[in-house]
């Protein structure tokens, strides 16, 4: 249940939020297109602390250091967050145009969600159907397998070209910045990066 709860980081909790900036020549305002050659990875840090009555006494009591980073695409759909939290890592993507850091710290509750299989596509292989989290509220699709999350993870190092398909509607090429500093230095505690 705990590992539910954490996989679920961006739809799901209330945000003590307390932000630690990337550099700001990095941050893009939302409306604003970024040229492809300036497409980067962007980082923030911030503490969550779950309410509600699935967590335990403990789990409430505590607050969890969360490690984002995020491309700074923020007016072309196919933006994708890595989180880590608690050891446990995720993938959000957004299948609209969308501010991940903006988000996260304005991020409404929505408890309305769909589990789908969603066709994913790793440089034009068709890869095995596995359930992915929908948001419908928020265009957010969430891959709920370990096995996923790393693909995705691993496609960003090696550039692979990723689409994925809800509904087998329109594709989704996923933006993967290069990786840079900012990418390596993620994810320690997820047994990811340089520093793990």
């Amino acid at each position: 249940m705990y590992r539910a709860i954490i996989s679920i980081l961006f739809v799901s909790i209330s945000v003590a939020f307390n932000h630690i900036a990337g550099a700001s020549d990095n941050s893009t305002s939302k409306n604003s297109q970024v040229p492809a050659n300036k497409i980067a990875w962007q980082s923030m840090n911030y503490a969550i602390r779950f309410t509600g009555n699935m967590p335990s006494k403990e789990q409430r009591a505590r607050s969890y250091k969360v490690e984002a980073i995020y491309s700074n695409a923020v007016a072309e759909k196919g933006n994708v967050a890595f989180t880590c939290v608690n050891g446990i890592f995720s993938v959000a993507i957004a299948l609209e145009p969308t501010d991940f850091e903006a988000f996260i710290r304005d991020n409404e509750k929505s408890k309305r969600r769909r589990t789908r299989k969603v066709p994913m596509f790793i440089n034009g292989k068709r890869q095995k159907l596995k359930n992915w989290t929908y948001v419908p509220k928020t265009k957010i699709l969430l891959p709920m397998k370990t096995s996923t999350r790393n693909k995705i993870y691993n496609a960003a190092i090696r550039q692979d070209e990723v689409l994925v398909n809800l509904e087998f509607k329109d594709q989704v090429k996923l933006i993967l910045p290069k990786v840079d500093n900012t990418f390596a230095e993620f994810g320690a505690e997820c047994g990811l990066g340089k520093n793990k």
